[in-house]
């Protein structure tokens, strides 16, 4: 499987075209594992009830970080950068998630398959 998939579309279409998408913070607690590159691995953390952080990946001078509601958060990431990094994350099963790494105001992204550990 190749984990790499290019997009010819900007970031802010696919932040906008996710913006009212959630997970649940329960689906995401854990470790997850690269499943092309298995020394890749990431984890969520609930930093304060507000903001989930996306721990083992940094492209920015910071984490990535999504807004929490209750107990879900939203699909949409940043990381701190000028333009911004941006991620969605997609559930595609119970133990696998898709991220897409993106700039703001790029017209590519790149996607990544995690597996929970």
């Amino acid at each position: 499987m190749n984990d790499f998939a290019w997009t010819q579309t900007t970031g802010f279409e696919i932040r906008a075209a996710n913006e009212n998408r959630k997970i649940a913070v329960d689906a995401l607690q854990g470790n997850w594992t690269a499943i092309d590159y298995p020394e890749s691995k990431i984890s969520f953390v609930n930093v304060n009830n507000f903001i989930v952080s996306l721990e083992g990946i940094q492209h920015g001078i910071g984490g990535y970080s999504f807004m929490m509601e209750q107990d879900s958060i939203s699909v949409n990431g940043s990381a701190p950068n000028w333009p911004p990094f941006n991620c969605t994350l997609t559930l595609i099963a119970a133990n696998e998630l898709k991220i897409d790494f993106y700039q703001y105001f790029t017209t590519q992204a790149t996607s990544v398959v995690y597996r929970k550990e």
